[in-house]
């Protein structure tokens, strides 16, 4: 699988290059955000939940990523109180949990979606706050009854994101989780942890496993649309640079020049996204193939290190 230079800037969500975070490291926007909310429409970031009969049409994608939210807090157990939800996307989960009187923290380091939430989320909600961090480096003195990863989890070294696990849950507090795995140790989808590897990590860390649900045959649905509206992309994409080519850059030589050396970076990420990126992450086949989809509910007892 071909491996962005822009990953390590966390830009492409989901795509960064571990052994390269540090506290110190700039984190830039979250392209997949603008995306998701202003071209889509879309009020979540993760991939929803189909039910059987469901027309699949991108109409009906809110509904799945309704259903979604509503399985995965379902998971939860009786009478939470206090969640992190790390990774909190554009606050759909938050929202859903605030409403329902839980205290939720909520934190990403994009500053895109700390900019969402102060615009739109928590002047609403005054029981949801956001802390801009990566999870490997969050210092709060709090613990909470759940920590909450709805895609989030291969973000970070799972290592670290267990032991942060551990640090931040109360005694018979939950670990949630919506996630895709890789089913074996094969390279393709790097990025993403290994299914059998990660449970046995948290068993190593005291996390007792609660359930383990596959919902790979109810995620698909969105990939296959997703990768629908991606095999679009090349050909106008020709059309588009083509047109530059013949009109733009002839008429307007000197904008053209100081766009190329401005935005060269912006440029060829944009490019990576829509031609490289986008179309490999929707591809159903070697979705398929090399990833399960899971929601997973992990208990903290009491010899957790």
């Amino acid at each position: 699988m071909k491996r962005s230079k822009y990953r390590k800037e966390g830009i492409v969500l989901g795509y960064n290059e571990f052994t390269e975070y540090s506290k110190d490291e700039k984190v830039g926007d979250s392209i997949d955000l603008e995306i998701y909310v202003k071209v889509l429409g879309l009020n979540s970031l993760h991939l929803g939940l189909w039910q059987k009969g469901q027309p699949v049409t991108m109409d009906e994608v809110p509904k799945a990523q309704e259903n979604y939210t509503i399985k995965l807090i379902n998971m939860f157990p009786e009478e939470v109180k206090t969640v992190l939800d790390v990774g909190a996307g554009v606050g759909d989960n938050a929202i859903y949990l605030a409403k329902k009187g839980m205290k939720v923290t909520c934190i990403s380091p994009s500053p895109s979606q700390e900019n969402y939430f102060a615009e739109n989320v928590l002047a609403e909600y005054d029981n949801i706050t956001f802390i801009r961090s990566r999870f490997e480096d969050l210092e709060i003195n709090e613990k909470f009854d759940v920590v909450l990863m709805s895609e989030s989890s291969n973000y970070f070294p799972m290592e670290y994101g267990l032991d942060q696990t551990i640090r931040y849950l109360k005694i018979g507090g939950y670990l949630v989780m919506g996630a895709h795995f890789r089913k074996d140790n094969r390279t393709d989808f790097k990025e993403m942890h290994v299914h059998e590897t990660y449970l046995e990590n948290a068993k190593k860390r005291g996390l007792i496993l609660i359930e383990d649900i596959d919902v790979t045959d109810q995620v698909i649905q969105t990939v296959e649309l997703m990768h629908n509206i991606f095999k679009y992309i090349p050909p106008i994409t020709d059309v588009l640079i083509d047109f530059y080519k013949k009109s733009f850059r002839k008429k307007y030589k000197f904008i053209s020049k100081l766009v190329s050396m401005f935005f060269k970076q912006e440029i060829e990420l944009v490019k990576e996204l829509l031609l490289n990126v986008g179309p490999r992450r929707t591809d159903p086949k070697p979705f398929l193939e090399y990833l399960t989809y899971r929601f997973i509910a992990f208990k903290k007892g009491t010899d957790s290190q």
